[in-house]
């Protein structure tokens, strides 16, 4: 399933009206984030924000110049990707552009299952150190299992504060999340039970990095009208959650839902 994230009593209209924008428009939305005492001197945010609004030339440029250093470092840490490549006459040296990318060799889902170990680098940058192992959901058959790192994951949360930037979230609102278990905080003992709601201090991702409004969490495996009353009861700003859930939850709820729970506009919201 496909999270969608909601916007409660912050949209107008259904139709999501987009406006032009420009760099210095965008850097004093920026400023609406505050970044915590930790990272106050931090610059990642900004800095990516700039690459909205680069030359496309020297766009091409950087993506080359990323291209090479990935290839590289995966022909000789990665043994999947040093084989496939030797047994088709090639090397990292042969990717220098984004066109150049329909070249490298299909990774399957298959190959990620069962070449696991020579898909895993031998070593990793300097300064660089393996976070855990993330997997999808297995919904198909096995769950795909693939070690993360801590670069990983701190990218994950500029990238998911550029969206909360992009779509115009007021960060001091409360987040809610109507997701599976294993995709809410954890609580002691581990995953939250159904019938219980999961707070924290701070909004997933962002929260660790900025200054943001509380976030609320509900299992999707309540029944749906757990979900409406917990709904009703949380009233969070935004909701992130499945498709399906929020389908159900329309149905159960009846007309005049959107009047309801002030419900009026959904995005889709790339999954992790």
């Amino acid at each position: 399933m496909v999270p969608v994230v909601c916007a409660w009593d912050q949209v107008t209209e259904l139709n999501v009206k987009v406006e032009k924008t420009d760099l210095t428009t965008e850097l004093a939305i920026q400023q609406q984030w505050r970044l915590r005492p930790a990272y106050a001197g931090a610059t990642w945010f900004d800095a990516m924000l700039r690459t909205e609004f680069r030359d496309p030339e020297e766009t091409t440029r950087a993506v080359a110049q990323q291209l090479a250093h990935v290839t590289r470092y995966a022909q000789a840490t990665v043994p999947w990707y040093a084989q496939r490549w030797s047994a088709l006459g090639a090397s990292s040296h042969d990717f220098r552009s984004i066109e150049d990318l329909v070249r490298l060799p299909i990774l399957t889902k298959q190959d990620v299952i069962e070449q696991a170990h020579a898909l895993t680098a031998r070593t990793l940058p300097a300064g660089v150190s393996l976070r855990g192992v993330t997997k999808s959901s297995g919904t198909t058959g096995r769950p795909v299992l693939v070690p993360t790192t801590d670069a990983n994951n701190a990218m994950f949360s500029l990238l998911s504060q550029r969206q909360y930037r992009m779509y115009r979230f007021d960060p001091s609102a409360t987040f809610g999340r109507l997701m599976w278990a294993n995709d809410l905080a954890a609580v002691a003992g581990g995953l939250n039970p159904d019938g219980a709601t999961v707070q924290s201090a701070s909004w997933r991702f962002a929260g660790p990095f900025f200054e943001t409004g509380p976030e609320t969490g509900f299992n999707a495996s309540n029944p749906v009208s757990a979900q409406l009353a917990w709904l009703e009861n949380q009233r969070p700003g935004y909701l992130l959650a499945y498709s399906g859930v929020l389908e159900r939850l329309a149905y159960a709820a009846g007309t005049g839902s959107h009047a309801r729970f002030g419900l009026a506009g959904t995005r889709e919201w790339p999954s992790r």
